[in-house]
């Protein structure tokens, strides 16, 4: 006679996968300083529109891009509804207190030439909760809102709808899908492609994760810093008692067989909903610290994606570690160089340097974070055989507020070398030096310019 599985063991199977499936992803999501996301605590985030869009492309064009990359974020669960608010907005950053989110375009870009847009979003630190998300178009690109289907090489205009889109999913608080050329957060575009107006489901799980837990209370509240939950070692208790259900236990009664299966289920529930064996779960920790060690020793900002997923470990220690050699590692170059000599190296270093005579090094040291009209900076010392350079970078933490540019460089630590070239304005391109290669900065994260200096 042929075994039959019972309702019992049927339940503990479907159970048992739906526990252990953990489908790999590509999207991140951004945390404070202390590893709080960052996300919004309402249900509807209005952003203003600037009028120079109107002006920018034809009539109602802006309008109609702005409220396609909106909808297309609309209806996630828990993940708040973006839309147009009436009047003008005041300008980029945070103001009074008070949100002033809006959408601009600048003709004269002041963040990395390569950009075709950034968001800007400010935060309270220990919470997460977003204060206030701002939209900068670099108005020096060439935009379209083109038709769909697009023929290829008729045109080599940007896409705004696509562009704005994955700006939006920056406002709601996601980091970039680097490992998914299909996502809507993959940090690249291309001329006439319009297919990052509709959400991969990578960017739909991304949005849902990062709102699936309470929203972030007020400072001094209580607030959640977990991206995702780890089953751990009971994989393997779970399967030992899984194979309980399903291998054919001939010799034994039908009540013997019955009793065995409930106590298997209830076994694997109790270790389901919180029990570890102490041995795998040892193991697992003892390979991220490993990793983390790696990292802290060999890594470069080519590891930042490894680094990424321990900052989002359960185990806080590993994870405040991760986020602590950070800097380290955006200071260290990429293994893949450039030399200046070549066309492509030429040209990166004239973007970097603009109207700048020359490039200055030194060392900088950290003076504090700034507040101007709205915006934070972190300002630096640089000290060279010449004096003393100011240098400021946006984005910083003050008062308890951070405030960041995502998709651009994140202000260099304390003690890094720099080299700097400032502009006619007083203004000063930024990027990491070592050993004659400069790399990041306002270079962004290509490969290092190797005989810059």
């Amino acid at each position: 006679m042929k075994y039959r599985s019972s309702l019992v063991s049927q339940v503990v199977l479907v159970g048992l996968v739906m526990a252990f499936s953990q489908p790999a992803h590509a999207y991140t999501i951004n945390t404070t300083e202390v590893g709080k996301r960052i996300r919004w605590a309402t249900d509807n985030v209005g952003l203003q529109l600037d009028p120079e869009f109107e002006e920018f492309l034809n009539p109602g064009e802006a309008y109609a891009a702005i409220s396609m990359a909106f909808d297309a974020w609309r209806g996630l669960p828990r993940v708040p509804d973006m839309r147009i608010r009436p009047g003008m907005p005041e300008s980029v950053g945070h103001h009074d207190g008070r949100a002033t989110n809006g959408v601009y375009l600048l003709k004269e870009w002041p963040y990395e030439a390569s950009k075709l847009a950034v968001t800007v979003v400010t935060y309270e630190m220990d919470t997460g909760r977003l204060l206030d998300a701002d939209i900068v178009v670099n108005g020096g690109a060439r935009y379209a809102l083109l038709d769909e289907p697009v023929k290829p090489r008729m045109i080599s205009s940007y896409d705004l709808a696509a562009v704005l889109t994955h700006e939006a999913g920056h406002v709601l608080g996601l980091g970039e899908s680097n490992d998914d050329q299909a996502a809507t957060m993959w940090p690249y575009a291309k001329p006439d492609d319009v297919d990052k107006r509709t959400l991969a489901q990578d960017d739909e799980d991304g949005a849902v994760e990062s709102y699936l837990s309470s929203p972030p209370e007020a400072a001094g509240g209580c607030g959640d810093n977990s991206v995702g939950g780890h089953l751990g070692s009971r994989h393997a208790l779970g399967m030992s008692l899984l194979l309980l259900t399903i291998v054919p236990l001939r010799r034994l009664s039908r009540r013997r067989r019955q009793l065995l299966m409930i106590a298997a289920l209830c076994a694997t529930c109790t270790f389901l909903m919180g029990f570890e064996l102490p041995s795998g779960a040892s193991n697992k920790a003892q390979v991220r610290v490993l990793s983390l060690e790696k990292l802290l020793r060999d890594g470069t900002r080519d590891d930042m994606a490894q680094l990424d997923a321990l900052e989002t470990s359960a185990d806080e220690e590993l994870a405040r570690r991760a986020r602590s050699i950070r800097g380290q590692l955006l200071a260290r170059p990429t293994r893949t160089r450039m030399h200046v000599s070549s066309l492509e190296g030429k040209l990166r270093l004239s973007q970097f340097r603009g109207q700048s005579q020359a490039l200055v090094t030194g060392k900088a040291k950290l003076d504090g974070t700034i507040e101007q009209n709205g915006l934070l900076f972190t300002q630096y010392k640089i000290s060279t055989l010449n004096g003393d350079n100011t240098l400021r970078v946006p984005g910083g933490v003050r008062n308890g507020i951070g405030q960041r540019v995502m998709d651009a460089e994140l202000p260099p630590a304390d003690h890094q070398d720099l080299v700097i070239a400032t502009q006619p304005d007083g203004t000063q391109r930024w990027a990491y030096h070592h050993q004659g290669v400069i790399f990041g900065g306002d270079l962004g994260d290509g490969p290092a310019l190797d005989g810059a200096l």
